[in-house]
């Protein structure tokens, strides 16, 4: 009897222990939400400066004062502590926008996330058990998973509006409208589950390894021995075992729909928080906050500054914030009435021999094809029978002699692709910036890995424990608050956006100083959580069993880190910046859409193009092309075809590549390549020399 109120005792003090982490992690989940609002509050109330007539200076003059930034401090404090909403630049009742705007946007994320969770637990639990047949179903359904995961949501997007387009032009007169719907079918539910694609697949995916790493299991194999059904087995023994993986993967999904939120509404022209973010931020459509305009005389050009609105920014970035809490209280509400309490399986299957992995090596040779293809496409671009990147095609005569058509012109046999505005052809211009765009955007991703897996190094192994906070809030800010938008509110300060300007009478552009801005803002959004991945998987190692060994035989943390876990992380920063590329490429897509280019160029438009001034392509990169014809998409949708494809090419190509590296990363090693890789060889000599007689004697001794 003794035993058993000993037993009850100590399960007691465990259920304290538990609730007690609980709490402490519910406080520092909340602390942590608490900080990255007041650091939103400080970033919407930085004073964005006056601009006045930039004709006569060599650049549009900008101030800033510590005392203006103080008094938009207090008076946003003020008008809180009072119980007053604020006042807004365009409206005097901002909350009443702000609510106005909020309900389409929740029906939306609902909608999507019900979804996510639905099909994406329904799939991962479908790929897990069949993992090991290959039947026409299984085929199917990793087909649908590579595609899904490989197209971007904006191609989706801009696939639709261009069907609608093509469906209602040339005589068809069917009338499917995408953009600016308000039927629930094309306007709600059409969005909705675009916005779910990628989500879906990421829980599909999770939930298939948490199904996969439970064979081998005695507690199915007991089932199974019995007699139960497998559809019995799997909804009451294996199904419970993986919402510890649904549960995990909660933020990043609901970060993942906040983001495509973001592309869904503004390309759908619907309303949501997102519009009205843009707007409160000063952006018109696809126009940016700031625009050259025009004066008499015309060689006397001004600078147009649409209102940012403090006030509503803050509320609309607040909603966001408060829309991720909810769908994260909501879907661990329904893992909660399903009866997951917190546990886990610690357990796992054996990992496949790299001789028989499920994938083989044609996911890798596939994913290097396609991108050695569109190099070398772009390398002798030159000598491809296509028009020149130079060459215009003005005038176009039909039958008759009044039958004339000036550009853009649709895809035909002699433009594959159609042709911009002026004339070229956009093919060529694509294929011209293959080199440039693969350059700058692995120059971003490069500096974003290697700057994380620095502080991740410094975190971790050094156990810098203030840094670690530092990367926990950095990783937050931008998981709560898209990339784009983080983006456009640093880039829309004017001290950043006007940095390196050039003025001319009929000519703005920007020099080296606005690219550096630019990819350090790229960094600075991206590398928190970068390195917050990094530094979760450090910690793993470090945990694991077999260091121990490592302690004992007296080795330090940064020693233990040179000989056990640098050749394991070498691998994950090889995966780790593949991935990087993908989004920093998706990111500058859509960042050029919103006409914020790497090189931006503003110029005065003569005959035959209407007057005025227009955002030019500077650069040849794939973001520059976009941006320069992000304007024209709405009435002349195929100006967007070439460099959307050519992405959504790149990124499938760069997933299949990606998803052969993980098989090798995550393949049991055969005897004959357990070696220690060249690189890792060179690097230990090259930092420890006693390193290298140690792994000698590791071999040795194998």
């Amino acid at each position: 009897m003794a035993y058993t109120q000993s037993n009850i005792a100590n399960t007691g003090v465990v259920q304290t222990a538990g609730g007690r982490f609980k709490m402490r992690a519910l406080a520092a989940r909340v602390s942590s939400w608490l900080v990255v609002i007041v650091v939103l509050f400080l970033l919407v109330e930085f004073p964005r400066g006056v601009l006045v007539d930039g004709g006569q200076a060599t650049s549009p003059i900008h101030t800033f004062k510590w005392r203006q930034f103080i008094d938009n401090i207090h008076q946003q404090l003020h008008a809180w502590l009072t119980g007053s909403a604020g006042q807004s630049v365009e409206s005097s009742t901002p909350l009443r926008d702000v609510l106005h705007n909020v309900l389409p946007s929740l029906e939306l994320l609902l909608i999507s996330f019900a979804v996510v969770l639905v099909m994406g637990t329904a799939k991962g639990l479908y790929d897990g058990v069949h993992t090991a047949v290959r039947s026409p179903g299984t085929v199917l359904s990793n087909g649908v998973q590579w595609t899904l995961e490989a197209v971007p949501d904006f191609t989706w997007v801009m696939a639709l509006i261009a069907l609608s387009f093509w469906l209602d032009q040339r005589g068809r007169n069917i009338h499917v409208f995408f953009a600016g719907s308000t039927n629930f079918w094309t306007g709600t539910l059409v969005p909705a589950l675009i916005l779910s694609l990628l989500p879906v697949m990421y829980v599909a995916r999770a939930v298939r390894l948490a199904v996969e790493s439970q064979f081998e299991q005695q507690y199915l194999t007991t089932a199974s021995a019995k007699g139960i059904p497998q559809g019995r087995v799997v909804v009451r023994h294996l199904l419970p075992n993986c919402y510890g993986t649904i549960a995990a993967s909660l933020i990043p999904v609901i970060g993942m729909l906040l983001s495509a939120l973001v592309v869904v509404e503004f390309l759908f022209a619907r309303r949501g928080i997102v519009n009205g973010l843009f707007q409160s931020m000063g952006n018109s459509g696809a126009l940016p906050v700031y625009s050259p305009v025009s004066t008499v005389p015309s060689n006397n050009p001004l600078v147009m500054y649409y209102n940012f609105d403090p006030v509503l920014c803050l509320y609309y970035l607040l909603v966001c914030v408060l829309m991720f809490a909810l769908l994260w209280l909501i879907g661990r509400g329904i893992l909660r009435i399903l009866g997951f309490h917190g546990q886990t399986n610690p357990f796992s299957a054996r990992l496949r021999n790299a001789r028989t992995a499920s994938t083989g090596p044609w996911a890798l040779t596939v994913g290097a094809f396609m991108l050695m293809v569109l190099l070398a496409a772009g390398l002798f671009a030159n000598k491809l029978p296509i028009p020149k990147a130079t060459a215009k095609d003005l005038l176009h005569f039909g039958k008759s002699i009044t039958q004339v058509s000036t550009p853009p012109f649709p895809p035909s046999p002699s433009h594959w692709l159609g042709t911009d505005v002026e004339g070229h052809d956009l093919l060529s211009l694509a294929l011209h910036g293959t080199l440039t765009t693969f350059g700058e955007v692995g120059a971003a991703a490069f500096l974003v890995v290697a700057v994380a897996a620095l502080l991740a190094f410094s975190s971790s192994v050094l156990e810098l424990q203030g840094l670690r906070w530092i990367i926990h809030m950095w990783s937050t800010l931008f998981t709560l608050i898209p990339g784009v938008i983080g983006v456009l509110l640093l880039i829309n300060i004017p001290q950043l956006y006007w940095a390196g300007v050039h003025v001319l009478p009929d000519h703005w552009t920007w020099g080296p100083i606005h690219v550096w801005i630019y990819f350090a803002l790229l960094c600075l959004v991206e590398c928190g959580r970068v390195a917050s991945n990094l530094q979760f998987h450090l910690d793993a190692e470090f945990h694991k069993e077999y260091m121990e060994a490592a302690w004992v035989s007296g080795n330090s943390r940064i020693g233990a880190f040179f000989i056990h876990v640098l050749r394991t992380m070498l691998g994950i920063a090889v995966e780790t910046l593949v991935a990087e590329f993908v989004r920093v490429l998706v990111l500058i897509a859509v960042l050029g859409y919103l006409q914020v280019a790497i090189r931006a160029n503003w110029w005065l438009s003569e005959p035959p193009w209407p007057a005025g001034w227009h955002f030019n392509q500077s650069a040849s990169d794939w973001g520059a092309l976009i941006a320069a014809n992000s304007n024209y998409f709405r009435a002349y949708p195929w100006v967007l075809f070439a460099p959307i494809l050519f992405i959504t090419w790149t990124v499938i190509a760069l997933n299949l590549t990606l998803t052969g590296i993980q098989k090798w990363l995550n393949s049991e090693p055969t005897r004959r390549s357990a070696s220690y890789p060249l690189a890792f060889r060179i690097v230990s000599i090259w930092i420890k020399p006693e390193i290298n007689s140690s792994l000698h004697l590791q071999e040795t001794n194998l």
